[in-house]
């Protein structure tokens, strides 16, 4: 017998001018002190590297993935969000942090088929809501974006 999700638990953040949510059971932590280094690699994905308690992260650069503008990338500054899956930990570049939220099952819809925007399949869905839309990320697609060897000195 599966196990039927009856709500989700959403760690939510503001990437350019839309909301994302992310599950909470994937989140590693939240840093805003890490400093990112870029790195010489052709891969839009990847905004640099930024090193965790001796461990190097890649960086995943979102809002250009999606085609968001981003604030943080005209400061400069960054939090980040670990995302950590089986295999795989990648951290998020974000504007600003927000809040955790549930999410009953039933609320998360499917993108709509005229709903365009690059790189959307790394989006489960989205939640429609009195502040407009909240964008659910699939974790294991989003720590995909990050898998490449880097060598770093």
């Amino acid at each position: 017998m599966s196990k039927t999700i009856k709500k989700y638990e959403l760690m939510t953040f503001q990437i350019g001018e839309y909301s994302f949510g992310i599950d909470i059971n994937d989140i590693q932590e939240i840093n805003c002190h890490a400093t990112m280094s870029k790195v010489p690699v052709d891969y839009p994905a990847v905004a640099g590297v930024i090193n965790l308690r001796g461990e190097v992260l890649t960086v995943i650069a979102l809002g250009r993935m999606l085609g968001i503008k981003t604030f943080c990338s005209a400061s400069g500054s960054s939090n980040y969000v670990v995302v950590k899956t089986a295999n795989h930990r990648v951290a998020i570049a974000v504007d600003k942090l927000k809040d955790v939220e549930t999410i009953p099952a039933n609320e998360l819809q499917q993108l709509p088929a005229n709903f365009k925007l690059s790189n959307q399949h790394v989006l489960m869905g989205l939640v429609q809501k009195a502040e407009g839309l909240l964008l659910v990320l699939d974790s294991s697609r989003v720590t995909q974006l990050g898998l490449l060897n880097l060598a770093v000195a």
